[in-house]
């Protein structure tokens, strides 16, 4: 449950159904009779409430929930297509490709395929490398190794790609180090591990003298 503060003028109930969509959010203020300043609010805790629903399903997949993990990221990725946000469409359908593959379904490259195809064409580089990642892994599940080095080569690309504008702060984990994870457990799956590089020049040394 959010513990945040609807302004009272707004005479809507904010549910996962009831979001407002792009339409809603162009026309002006005061056709809903409610401030501009009063209708982005809305809007902002809109999108929180769609994040929530996808943290909602994260703790109940990490607590073996399955099917009330499935019933969240479901809202999510829902609520948040009929309100053209992409970003967090995309995100939805990747948590929910994590869990098909828990659960030993066959669908989990199917929804982590959706999850990269739903971004829009302005999705910020770091949200684009996220979900073709978790592609790559479940192309790898599957040893599919072409598939999962063609969408390795997508992360890596949109991971170094200059973005004028920083990501959300949900995607703040991804960078080019996560790629580099996730390119082990690939290759590891495949039973074809990359050949060892020194560590020595990414070793961050302690300024603190021993204890």
């Amino acid at each position: 449950m959010i513990n945040a503060t609807v302004p009272k003028a707004i005479p809507i109930v904010l549910s996962a159904e009831r979001l407002p969509d792009p339409a809603s959010r162009a026309l002006p203020a005061a056709e809903f009779g409610v401030p501009e300043e009063e209708l982005r609010r809305a809007v902002a805790l809109a999108r929180r409430l769609r994040r929530q629903e996808q943290l909602a399903g994260w703790a109940a997949y990490d607590a073996g929930n399955y099917d009330e993990a499935r019933g969240h990221y479901t809202t999510a990725s829902a609520a948040s297509r009929a309100a053209e946000d992409s970003s967090l469409e995309g995100n939805s359908l990747a948590f929910q490709a994590y869990l098909e593959w828990t659960v030993g379904g066959g669908s989990g490259i199917r929804f982590a395929t959706a999850a990269y195809e739903a971004l829009g064409s302005g999705t910020a580089p770091v949200v684009r490398a996220l979900p073709a990642g978790r592609l790559a892994w479940q192309q790898a599940t599957w040893g599919n190794a072409r598939e999962a080095d063609s969408a390795l080569g997508i992360a890596e690309e949109a991971i170094h790609e200059h973005a004028d504008e920083p990501g959300p702060d949900w995607a703040y984990l991804v960078d080019s180090d996560e790629i580099t994870i996730m390119t082990g457990r690939c290759r590891a799956e495949l039973h074809r591990p990359l050949l060892p590089r020194p560590l020595g020049p990414r070793i961050r040394h302690d300024p603190l003298p021993p204890r």
